[in-house]
């Protein structure tokens, strides 16, 4: 369902190219939203900082330098 409203909401979004820039501004009609289409945007947007601070080498650290989320371990 959410899916199916998601898919609506970004089929009645216009955009309009910014200009001087590859930015896009994004217009809903007055009884639309965007608010689903702003967090998968959001989303994915995290995902791809992520995935690049994860496969850049300039912070890497030995495993022994890593800090530890366990202070102690009881069995």
């Amino acid at each position: 369902m959410e899916t199916m409203v998601f898919i609506n909401e970004c089929t009645e979004l216009r955009y309009e190219k910014m200009d001087n820039s590859s930015a896009i501004r994004l217009k809903e009609q007055s009884s639309g939203r965007k608010d689903r289409y702003v967090s998968v945007a959001m989303g994915c947007y995290f995902a791809s900082e992520l995935e690049h601070d994860l496969l850049s080498d300039e912070d890497e650290i030995k495993i022994e330098q890593a800090p530890s989320c366990v202070s102690n371990l009881a069995f």
